[in-house]
């Protein structure tokens, strides 16, 4: 089926009342100005570890430099014509021999528990409460001020608005160790006045009992003392690291970073992090938006959800910004490339909802749904 079509399926799930659940990754946090995408944190992470290394092997600075260019660290390197295909076969064999997985794994033994801080300070530089507020207020406010050249954070406004105008949404399932999307629905929630119009503001009572649903971050051991019956949850499976002005600690035990936390994943199938995937996998329409699907966990959960028997759709948004940077000729094959691995999303019974415009345009797309809760109110009444 084509991509029009299923997103034409979304909406009439969410006009039918489906009960959904909201499956997030790092691209929710997608910002022209802000680069937190997952490969983002992980050269962060792996500029941290090699220049640990360099200290401790004695690696000159020139040196230095090369390892981090091969790692798409830094872009300093001056090549001549010779060197060009020397220093291919040498990115080639970073690309084959340290995939991401690995990478983390070197991290976690090279820097220890220190790579937690350092996660904390990289993301929370980039985004927090503060810059969320500022740019909501200039790209989405009534009463707008100039706008940016550049949208900041233009899906974690759409998805928070979202969550606050559907009532179908009931949790959101995230992958990501922040507290972005928790921070922009509060933003919204507690200045509704200055983002939403009169037949917003309808659907915002209806939907939030008049601004008083309460969003809780639900990770580590606090699962059984924040859940209650009317609290929206936001399920932090891979770990949560708080901002540096929350007082709280960090439950390291519960940070999903590298190999042996995911064996500890597969292995402990009874934990409410592998549990509450599961049940809501089976028996909800499921939408996941920013994830690349790439963790075998998750692909094992999605093929089980599969084949034992879960009548509701699982919707998958992808996009992808490459195709700006490519001929016609290579544009024809990157598509030939998506049709191939839209196969493989099939097998495991995604409903795919591709955007080739790129990032903007599919966050676009899902502040688009709220329309079709607009429609429905109107005909209603």
């Amino acid at each position: 089926m084509s991509s029009d079509y299923n997103y034409r399926l979304l909406q009439k799930d969410i006009k039918e009342g489906k009960q959904i659940v909201l499956f997030v990754g790092a691209g929710i946090n997608f910002c022209q100005e802000h680069r937190m995408l997952w490969s983002d944190v992980m050269r962060h992470l792996f500029k941290h570890t090699l220049t640990s290394i360099a200290c401790n092997k004695d690696i000159n600075k020139d040196d230095l430099a090369q390892l981090k260019e091969l790692f798409g660290i830094d872009n300093n390197a001056q090549l001549d014509k010779e060197s060009i295909d020397s220093y291919l076969k040498l990115y080639e064999y970073v690309q084959d021999e340290y995939p991401s997985v690995l990478q983390a794994y070197i991290v976690k033994k090279v820097l220890g528990q220190r790579y937690i801080s350092i996660i904390q300070e990289f993301l929370y530089n980039n985004c927090n409460t503060l810059l969320l507020r500022e740019a909501f207020d200039t790209n989405h406010s009534l009463k707008p001020k100039e706008k940016k050249k550049e949208e900041d954070y233009p899906c974690l406004f759409a998805i928070a608005r979202l969550i606050l105008l559907c009532p179908n949404i009931k949790a959101v399932v995230t992958y990501n160790y922040d507290n972005f999307l928790t921070q922009a629905i509060k933003i919204l929630q507690e200045s509704p006045g200055n983002y939403f119009k009169n037949e917003d503001k309808l659907l915002f009572n209806k939907r939030t009992n008049n601004g008083a649903l309460e969003v809780v971050d639900v990770y580590g051991d606090n699962y059984n003392s924040v859940i209650k019956s009317k609290t929206f949850p936001i399920y932090h499976v891979h770990g949560y690291i708080p901002s540096t002005t929350e007082i709280q600690n960090i439950d390291e035990t519960s940070i999903v970073l590298s190999l042996d936390e995911f064996y500890d994943n597969v292995r402990n199938v009874y934990s409410w992090q592998t549990d509450t995937q599961m049940h809501l996998l089976s028996h909800y329409t499921c939408v996941f938006i920013g994830s690349s699907i790439s963790d075998i966990t998750i692909q094992r959960m999605l093929y089980y959800a599969q084949h034992y028997g879960n009548n509701e759709n699982i919707y998958y948004f992808r996009a992808h910004q490459i195709k700006t940077r490519l001929n016609e000729r290579h544009k024809y094959i990157h598509k030939l490339l998506d049709e191939i691995k839209n196969d493989f999303y099939n097998d495991y019974g995604l409903t795919t909802i591709y955007v080739e415009e790129g990032y903007d345009h599919l966050y676009s797309k899902i502040g688009a749904l709220v329309d079709v809760l607009k429609k429905k109110a109107n005909e209603e009444v």
